[in-house]
């Protein structure tokens, strides 16, 4: 699968997000993209991801998204944006299994933490 998504990612010029919805038993139901943005960045909440997954039927969402610049780094704003994907899914059954940033350096896996108890 990482050979598919440094093929279909890393190189691209502008910021991409794409989600593989999943099935209880992790088998792929889609792959979409769903935002796509500039070279510095792509605007996206976390809602546009679970409408869909909600449309498809998936229980669970891995994310993927490049970083035109090379470094598969994640910024303070892609961790924010997996824990409140994280959070908001919890709350309709949707679980993020992973967030992936594709570059040209590398990938990288943003943690999917625990959320504390309420």
């Amino acid at each position: 699968m990482l050979d598919y998504l440094r093929h279909a990612m890393a190189f691209d010029p502008v910021e991409q997000l794409r989600a593989f919805f999943v099935n209880t038993r992790r088998e792929l139901i889609a792959e979409e993209q769903i935002a796509r943005g500039g070279p510095s960045g792509v605007s996206v909440e976390p809602r546009q991801v679970l409408v869909r997954a909600l449309a498809l039927g998936a229980t669970g969402v891995i994310l993927v998204h490049n970083h035109p610049s090379g470094d598969p780094m994640p910024s303070p704003a892609d961790r924010r944006f997996t824990r409140r994907l994280a959070t908001a899914g919890e709350c309709l059954g949707i679980q993020l299994h992973d967030h992936l940033i594709v570059a040209r350096g590398g990938t990288h896996a943003i943690e999917v933490t625990a959320l504390p108890a309420a």
